[in-house]
């Protein structure tokens, strides 16, 4: 027998755990339901029949009506122990097939999302279940290739590589943050914390500011330290890509890493038109890279300029809206919802 293929060394320095909804981390929440034996097997297909006709479950399709002789009558909120049989002669239903003893089961109130969950309801009582593989390869942390987090280490590293710059004077927690536009492997815009100057500058409302300055937009005019006489590496450049997301100063850094990146955004239209629209909506298909989990006021600017997943490395135990305090990301009254991923560097 083969030994196993070694992970490449990058490969083996990530983890990344996707940030699920509660549907599918938590254990189902159990509903109890009266349910009373079938002595004559013969009877079974008659009574589930008669029930599902008469006296159907619409908020427990998700399970089996029967099991082992054993049928579910109703809902213990929908009907008073003692009137079973008054209420089930009533609709019409033959009481002759049924057992006059009736229990109070717990089973899931609501249908099973993942494997384990199954298993866990299954044994209370059958469960109707249709995997999703790629929801499961999500919460196994089994959906990236090698190849794909040696990729999202090299952006993890470079958003950290941003957080070290020295502007970062007297600041409590250095923020660094990377857009890339994963179809083209490219560093769209990156972002950084200017709270110290201005109080609604976060890191992820510059990144996203930055990105629209890769579309020929943006709203925040930058400080002198951001935008310089770019240097001779920065002019090797590619001039068929728009680089006005990533400022000057940061361009020459990131050029002279060791780790090779590609600056800008592809032009959508005529490259030599000024006018001409560049790149998707805002953040549109983008992946997003962050030192830290975003803030309420953060996340929601991702939800809003449409990012398609986010990859954070330090929780943010206090006001953290993409795990650690909420999830933001899974609400689904918003228009717009996204991956996210917490990122353990070993």
């Amino acid at each position: 027998m083969e030994p196993p293929l070694k992970r490449p060394k990058h490969a083996q320095q990530l983890v990344l755990s996707a940030v699920l909804a509660d549907d599918y981390v938590k254990s189902i929440a159990l509903t109890e339901v009266f349910v009373c034996k079938i002595p004559d097997k013969s009877q079974i297909s008659v009574m589930i029949k008669q029930l599902n006709d008469k006296l159907p479950l619409p908020d427990l399709q998700h399970l089996k009506r029967c099991h082992k002789q054993q049928i579910i009558i109703a809902k213990c909120t929908d009907i008073k122990h003692e009137s079973i049989i008054k209420h089930l002669i009533k609709l019409g239903i033959s009481v002759k097939n049924l057992d006059t003893v009736f229990e109070v089961k717990s089973v899931a109130s609501k249908p099973v999302k993942l494997r384990w969950q199954f298993e866990e309801m299954n044994k209370i009582w059958p469960c109707n279940f249709h995997p999703n593989k790629y929801t499961e390869t999500l919460y196994n942390a089994t959906l990236f290739t090698d190849y794909d987090l040696e990729k999202h280490l090299k952006y993890l590293k470079l958003a950290l590589r941003l957080s070290e710059e020295k502007f970062y004077v007297n600041v409590k927690e250095e923020r660094g943050a990377v857009v890339v536009d994963p179809r083209n492997d490219l560093v769209v815009a990156v972002g950084y914390d200017l709270r110290h100057k201005n109080p609604v500058q976060h890191c992820c409302h510059v990144l996203v500011d930055n990105v629209a300055k890769s579309q020929n937009g943006g709203a925040w005019t930058r400080e002198s330290l951001f935008d310089t006489d770019p240097s001779t590496t920065t002019q090797l450049m590619d001039k068929s890509l728009n680089t006005n997301g990533v400022p000057d100063y940061f361009k020459d850094i990131i050029l002279s890493l060791d780790d090779k990146y590609t600056i800008g955004s592809k032009l959508v239209g005529k490259p030599n038109n000024k006018e001409a629209p560049v790149g998707p909506y805002l953040c549109t298909g983008y992946d997003v890279y962050l030192t830290h989990e975003p803030c309420v006021f953060c996340a929601m600017a991702l939800t809003h300029s449409r990012v398609s997943r986010v990859f954070y490395i330090n929780e943010n135990k206090s006001n953290g809206a993409l795990g650690s305090v909420l999830k933001l990301h899974t609400v689904k009254d918003l228009n717009h919802r996204f991956e996210v991923f917490k990122c353990d560097l070993n």
